[in-house]
This record gives structure tokens, C-alpha cells and sequence, in this order.
């Protein structure tokens, strides 16, 4: 198996520009700076829990860290 090298969050943000951060309580603690666009600037979302903000479609489960992770 190989190994893959260490990489720091902003060069992950970078690549991922549309996650979603999430702490175990399902509130938001990071968004990438695409879903930020999606916002009007002065919306605050992190802090926010994440089924106040997104509803989850698919799959059809409830929306809780044990599920989610």
C-alpha cells in the first residue's frame, strides 16, 4: 500500500472547495469557499447546525454524527 504525503487543511480546502466541516454536535465549524458563495456574504454559518442550513436528500437516513460518519 502506499503512502500519500501529509497535506495542510488550506491545500485540502483548495482541492475541496465545496465541503462542509462538521463537529460532532452536526454543527458547521468550516465551509469551502464555493458553498460560501452560495450565501449572501453576511450570512453566518459557521457555529450553525447543519440541518438548519442543508436538508439531506439522499441517502434517506437521519441526519446525526453516528449516521454521517
Amino acid at each position: 500500500m502506499p503512502t500519500l504525503p501529509d497535506i495542510t487543511s488550506e491545500t485540502f480546502f483548495k482541492v475541496f472547495p465545496f465541503c462542509i466541516l462538521i463537529d460532532r454536535s452536526m454543527r458547521i465549524s468550516h465551509l469551502g469557499k464555493s458553498i460560501k458563495n452560495l450565501f449572501p456574504v453576511d450570512t453566518l454559518l459557521n457555529g450553525r447546525y447543519l440541518d438548519d442550513i442543508f436538508r439531506l436528500i439522499r441517502p434517506d437516513i437521519v441526519l446525526e454524527w453516528n449516521k454521517v460518519k
